[in-house]
C-alpha cells in the first residue's frame, strides 16, 4: 500500500464515531446534508417542490426541525443511523 491509501484508509471514520441524528431540536445545514447527502442546490429545489420539510428562519439564520428532518428520511425509506 502506498501513501496516499494509507492516509485515506486512516482519514475514514470508524463506524461507531458515525454521528447520530438529533432527537429534536433544530439543525444547522451541514448536519441535514449529513444525513441528506445532496447538494445545496438539490436540497433547496425539493423544499421548493414541496418534497423536503422547509427550513426555519431565525434571523438570518436557517435551520430545519430534526423530528420533520427524521419523519422525512424514515418515509424516503432512509438506512442510516437514525435513532427511534
Amino acid at each position: 500500500m502506498n501513501n496516499l491509501q494509507t492516509s485515506r484508509t486512516n482519514q475514514l471514520p470508524k463506524p461507531q464515531n458515525f454521528p447520530q441524528m438529533p432527537m429534536e431540536g433544530l439543525m444547522r445545514l451541514e448536519q441535514v446534508l449529513t444525513f441528506y447527502p445532496v447538494g445545496k442546490t438539490t436540497l433547496y429545489k425539493e423544499i421548493a417542490e414541496g418534497r423536503f420539510p422547509p427550513q426555519i428562519k431565525l434571523g438570518r439564520s436557517a435551520f430545519w426541525d430534526a423530528v420533520e428532518v427524521r419523519k422525512f428520511l424514515k418515509n424516503a425509506g432512509a438506512t442510516i443511523n437514525v435513532p427511534e
